[in-house]
């Protein structure tokens, strides 16, 4: 049986460290709803660890595919929020230098060339992408009325969506990243 995250996971483990703020930071992968992205960022801000540059995994997919052990290939509609830091007093300009252009496109650019060259994943219809200034109003409205949690950080986002084909090769994942910002 294919599951996708697991695939996912192996894949995105290939990708390389990318820097905020001069610092080089290995990508922190994770899957779920938005209510346990919530609880996750609530539970490392309070331990104080390190979740930046951020790839979640929307976890509420449909899948097609034969529902048995004999199945080659899945097809996921996959969404992911591609996240890091950022600071709410920065103009869209600032936002854009600061953030997206040496954080959040390279990384988009990294997954994208991920999910082509890993030999288990292969997108199949035209991408989509959404760029969020500050996306954590929409995680902070939801954090305070289900959870009674405040975030603290403030994110730059990118929401990126494509139908992917996930198969269930057993070969080594190599991928040749080459920075083009």
């Amino acid at each position: 049986m294919i599951i996708p995250e697991e695939i996912l996971e192996k894949v995105f483990d290939t990708l390389p460290e990318i820097t905020i703020a001069g610092i080089d930071h290995q990508c922190f992968f994770n899957y779920g709803t938005l209510e346990e992205l919530i609880l996750l960022l609530n539970e490392k801000e309070t331990k104080q660890e390190s979740r930046y540059p951020l790839i979640w995994l929307l976890t509420e997919f449909k899948e097609t595919g034969d529902i048995d052990n004999h199945n080659k290939t899945t097809i996921i509609d996959l969404k992911l929020v591609l996240a890091t830091f950022s600071n709410e007093a920065y103009t869209s300009k600032e936002s854009l230098e600061a953030t997206f252009k040496p954080t959040l496109f390279p990384l988009l650019q990294n997954i994208v060339k991920a999910l082509d060259q890993s030999g288990r994943t292969q997108r199949k219809k035209k991408d989509e992408t959404v760029r969020y200034k500050f996306y954590k109003k929409e995680l902070k409205e939801i954090a305070e009325k289900q959870f009674n949690i405040i975030l603290q950080d403030t994110w730059d986002a990118i929401r990126f969506e494509c139908t992917l084909e996930l198969n269930d090769s057993q070969g080594e994942i190599r991928i040749i990243y080459k920075n083009n910002f």
